[in-house]
């Protein structure tokens, strides 16, 4: 079960990799090898993030470890 701390860890590593391949892609331009790789790991990073979101809410909550007696929707 993934915790939300993984998920905000996830988000993190995310933003980092984005702002270096932005760096790398302004200093080695776009077919770099170094660049593809970023990329490559970025995308592997986003897909994960995005099989956390298509988790329905009710579901999700589950999968992150709130249990139903705590379930508010306001």
């Amino acid at each position: 079960m993934v915790k939300v701390e993984e998920i905000e860890e996830l988000l993190q590593e995310i933003e980092m990799l984005r702002m270096q391949l932005n760096r790398l892609t302004l200093s080695k331009g776009i077919l770099d090898s170094e660049v593809i790789q970023v990329s490559q790991k970025l995308d592997e990073l986003l897909n994960r993030y995005d099989s956390y979101r298509r988790v329905p809410f009710f579901s999700w909550m589950s999968f992150v470890g709130v249990k139903k007696a705590e379930w508010r929707i306001t």
